[in-house]
């Protein structure tokens, strides 16, 4: 299926996500959220039929796409409200009385970003077990039993700059369920048998990586566009994971989450002056020993090796990946522009023409945004006979799109596409207060997305062209191919890249 461009901020490392249901025996209430949505879904696919097939509608309905008239997509922004707790800590209200749910996160500035390589499995494996260890009063089966009785889920999630812990619950059950919410954020019992489970786990999922080539070309570009010694880099191995002990998750667990490093979100059927008050309650009393140091972002160096590399391997695909790293952050004003060329380049020209010409159905292009730089990253898989010809496509569209910049019709398919990923990460509640809590702790200016989106609208044909020349040329890319290179029906070094590099294939979760 078509795949639209992503923009992403850091790079995930681990989390663990837990999904309670109910299983008491209490009445059915408004509260059963998956029946309650299915009755509306019901209700408005009843209405759009009628509407469709009402008297006249037929004849009034555009026979193709291109004969539909659409509105200018401006999103509106939802302005959350913030406050600060008696004890200090600030918060992120949304209130919506759609539904009696509650969802709130504690969030807080930490993740791999903050940490040296040698750290970072262990950071992984805190994600996991935040909310999967049980706290330090109640063992994990406990938890878990308690949490489905109420009906509530808990998660907790580390990525590369921010990480926390959230819950989904009723109203009702707020004085309830909130203190133990509390007690996984603050008192987590890193449970040593659900340690050497979760450990278990992610040797498991490093070994399988050896039978996922999608994941291996990931894993090997990552080497040659960062530099094999880059902290996302760094080859994890069995003992690596093995050598993690509690007492490593305790001691990150301290450093970071702290009342002066965190900050609250809540959305939902709540009523402000309640709920500030329940919160302070909550986390009044919370201190942590010793001095409060903010975490810092060190400098990390990539040392890219571009080049065309070669893994070999006896695959019945070939993966095709390509990436370069440019000088565009958050703030870069050519940052909304960029994502429209990769939207016009990835899936408008090399989707649509390697799909029609049956030689791949997974093309795409993306943006990887980081703090201090972004990598444009090109994929594809196909055929092993088709590796070639895959390739002149994307080499010839990348070279079409400086004397043949975006059409208007291009550009503004580009605009509806990009926009509309930005509203869909805000459009829910939840999903809006999560991402305005990780905005503040990523240091965005609080208009940093109603910005963003006026870029957007304003770029031209003229700044793709730009950008073209400015990030598509050049000898500095790395590209990476795996697969057999018996199926090609020719060399790699008959499209002109550049000498070709083999790589020696390497093994995960030794």
């Amino acid at each position: 299926m078509p795949t639209t461009p992503r923009t992403t901020h850091g790079h995930a490392t681990a989390g663990s996500v837990t999904f309670c249901r109910r299983a008491s025996a209490r009445p059915v209430t408004f509260r059963h959220r998956a029946s309650t949505r299915s009755a509306a879904l019901t209700v408005f696919l009843f209405i759009l039929a009628v509407s469709i097939f009402a008297p006249g509608a037929l004849a009034q309905t555009p026979r193709h796409p291109d004969d539909l008239t659409l509105k200018p997509l401006t999103p509106k922004p939802l302005g959350a409200e913030q406050a600060t707790l008696p004890c200090g800590i600030p918060v992120v209200l949304y209130p919506s009385r759609d539904l009696p749910i509650l969802d709130l996160t504690i969030q807080f500035k930490m993740g791999t970003r903050y940490l040296p390589a040698e750290k970072h499995t262990a950071c992984g494996l805190l994600g996991s077990l935040w909310r999967d260890g049980g706290t330090t009063t109640i063992p994990p089966d406990s938890l878990d039993a308690v949490l489905t009785a109420l009906d509530a889920s808990v998660k907790a999630n580390i990525w590369a700059r921010t990480g926390g812990v959230s819950v989904s619950l009723s109203r009702e059950d707020m004085e309830k369920a909130l203190p133990l919410w509390r007690d996984v954020v603050i008192h987590p019992g890193f449970d040593a048998g659900r340690l050497a489970r979760a450990k278990a786990t992610r040797l498991q999922e490093l070994q399988a990586i050896n039978n996922e080539p999608r994941t291996i070309a990931e894993k090997r570009l990552g080497w040659l566009v960062y530099g094999e010694g880059f902290p996302t880099s760094r080859l994890e191995t069995r003992p690596d994971i093995e050598g993690v002990t509690v007492e490593d998750l305790l001691i990150l667990h301290r450093r970071f989450v702290r009342p002066e490093n965190a900050l609250i979100g809540v959305s939902g059927d709540f009523d402000r002056e309640q709920m500030l008050a329940l919160l302070d309650k909550l986390f009044r009393d919370w201190k942590v020993p010793g001095p409060y140091e903010p975490p810092v972002m060190e400098p990390w160096i990539a040392r890219p090796e571009p080049g065309v590399y070669l893994l070999r391997g006896d695959y019945e695909q070939s993966q095709i990946r390509a990436a370069r790293i440019v000088d565009l952050t958050d703030e870069s004003p050519d940052l909304a522009p960029a994502n429209l060329l990769s939207s016009v380049l990835g899936y408008q020209r090399v989707f649509y023409r390697t799909r029609e010409e049956g030689l791949s159905y997974g093309t795409f292009m993306s943006l990887n945004v980081g703090p201090e730089r972004t990598l444009i990253r090109g994929a594809g898989s196909g055929r092993g006979d088709a590796t070639l010809p895959l390739l002149r496509a994307i080499l010839e569209e990348t070279k079409r799109m400086e004397k043949d910049p975006a059409t208007a019709t291009e550009l503004q398919s580009a605009k509806v596409s990009v926009i509309g990923s930005e509203i869909q990460t805000g459009e829910t509640p939840a999903a809006l207060v999560q991402r305005t809590v990780g905005d503040i702790l990523q240091g965005r200016p609080a208009d940093f997305r109603p910005r963003y989106v006026e870029r957007v609208q304003a770029a031209s044909s003229g700044d793709l062209a730009r950008l073209t020349k400015q990030y598509l040329t050049g000898n500095d890319w790395v590209i990476l191919v795996l697969g057999n290179p018996d199926q090609f029906g020719g060399s790699l070094e008959s499209l002109g890249l550049g000498p070709l590099h083999e790589l020696a294939p390497v093994k995960f979760g030794e």
